[in-house]
């Protein structure tokens, strides 16, 4: 996985192989989400961030006249609380005189080469082969390895279950960075077999 941060657009790219996740600085520091989905070249695409008059929720007052920005309905990385976010807050913070407001901004970052030890917590540097053994060697010792077939299912089940999976998941197959075909899918249930 790669990220870029660009000076010029201010935005931060985090691609995998297939997708791109893309954050912006705000003009106000704020941090918004821009994009989740297929890899894409390095760009700014801060233009999907739609900006217009929303009179029923306040601005902030850096904004001054401009009534385009509004805390309340900014796509923002972590809400806030009690400074013009009215949405449930992503933060709960307690300051030290006793008020419980919170307005995250940037304040700044650091993108460190490879993988970095955080100390008390687990982790393993593995490549994308490697996953797919340890996935298997976990779900083994936990006794989670299960065949479709072991499961009761058929094989003449198999295009049913691709068709209801079209309708049922449709919302999250359609934002997945992969799109599946129902033939896929159904070779996915084979491979389950």
């Amino acid at each position: 996985m790669s990220i870029i941060f660009s000076e010029k657009f201010r935005t931060f790219s985090l691609h995998t192989n297939r997708s791109t996740y893309q954050m912006k600085i705000s003009d106000m520091g704020y941090l918004l989400h821009v994009y989740y989905g297929e890899r894409i070249k390095d760009e700014d695409l801060s233009y999907l961030i739609t900006y217009y008059d929303r009179g029923f929720s306040p601005n902030p007052n850096q904004a001054g006249n401009d009534r385009t920005i509004s805390l309340d309905v900014m796509p923002q990385e972590f809400s806030g609380t009690g400074a013009g976010d009215f949405r449930i807050s992503s933060i709960e913070v307690e300051n030290s005189d006793g008020s419980r407001v919170f307005e995250g901004k940037y304040a700044g970052h650091r993108i460190y080469k490879g993988k970095y030890k955080q100390h008390g917590l687990p982790g393993i540097r593995v490549n994308e082969n490697d996953c797919v053994d340890k996935i298997r060697e976990f779900t083994e010792k936990l006794q989670l390895s299960v065949t479709l077939e072991e499961l009761g299912i058929k094989q003449e089940d198999i295009p049913w279950m691709a068709e209801n999976c079209m309708k049922v998941s449709a919302a999250g197959i359609s934002y997945h960075p992969v799109t599946f075909s129902k033939e896929e899918i159904e070779k996915l249930y084979h491979k389950a077999m």
